[in-house]
């Protein structure tokens, strides 16, 4: 066989073994994808029993919402909620969410990892 020929042969086979190994991989991602909502949903799950039984063990005591606390970083501390934001969804984040899609664990710059579900920050990691 001609060198030609050879190299175009070893050229085909090694496309094919990408295309294969792309299938795998995407197989893979989806599999990802599948265990991490999966993760989700049972964390939220032990974190609606948990708080259940804190309000059955202290039914009188105060609490305060979320949404409460970040009005009062917002309002009383005077924190830039919108630059926070910005912050978080860098320029490098946005990157990595184009190209890996709108679920996963991004690094950010700034020293952290940002968690995303379904194109949505659920939580911050350190």
């Amino acid at each position: 066989m001609c060198p030609k020929l050879r190299n175009n042969a070893t050229l085909k086979g090694l496309k094919s073994q990408i295309k294969i190994k792309e299938g795998e991989l995407d197989a893979i991602k989806i599999d990802m994808i599948s265990k991490q909502k999966e993760y989700e949903n049972t964390r939220k799950v032990i974190d609606e029993i948990k708080s259940r039984v804190k309000k059955l063990e202290h039914p009188n005591i105060p609490e305060v919402s979320e949404h409460a606390i970040l009005r009062y970083l917002e309002r009383v501390k005077e924190l830039n909620i919108e630059e926070i934001e910005k912050e978080i969804l860098n320029d490098d984040v946005l990157e990595l969410i184009e190209k890996l899609g709108g679920s996963g664990k991004y690094p950010n710059n700034n020293g952290f990892r940002v968690v995303m579900k379904d194109n949505m920050v659920v939580t911050i990691e350190k």
